[in-house]
């Protein structure tokens, strides 16, 4: 496994995340890989038939209305965008997991004083939309391969 921050490296051993991901029968590695086959075991394992259409109708959708090359892991952030929530904590993991050649895309769904740094640090490897409506969250919440919770309080 690549080095991480220590605090990931700490949620990615966390007993229930251990769990689900002993559930879809995922190894951390399969975390560093393309994540195309991470996300077609993750489709055939939680969705069948019509309902595995919609996600990846869906992931098709937000790759086009959110600007993201195919190929790339997607992140989202939702909250905040400033230093409470640790949004420069994120900024900077980002950066370097990037610097690493992992194709990482992150979407960051609020508003916030953190904003233009987002786009001026992670360039083509960000999206910010601002505001995003409860409808389009859901349509996010279901197309995307990693949310992004970087906040210690709530």
């Amino acid at each position: 496994m690549q080095a991480v921050y220590p605090r990931a490296r700490a949620a990615l051993t966390d007993l229930k995340f251990q769990q689900m991901m002993d559930k879809f029968q995922f190894s951390i590695d399969d975390l560093w890989g393309p994540p195309e086959p991470l996300v077609e075991r993750a489709l055939q394992r939680a969705a069948q038939g019509p309902a595995r259409d919609i996600v990846l109708r869906h992931r098709a959708g937000i790759e086009r209305d959110y600007a993201i090359p195919p190929q790339r892991l997607v992140a989202l952030f939702v909250g905040r965008l400033d230093v409470g929530k640790n949004i420069y904590t994120l900024i900077e993991a980002m950066e370097r997991l990037i610097g690493e050649g992992l194709p990482l895309h992150l979407i960051a769904a609020g508003i916030g004083p953190a904003a233009d740094d987002l786009r001026q640090r992670l360039g083509d490897h960000v999206s910010v939309p601002g505001f995003v409506q409860p409808d389009e969250l859901a349509r996010l919440y279901a197309s995307v391969d990693v949310l992004a919770l970087a906040s210690e309080v709530e």
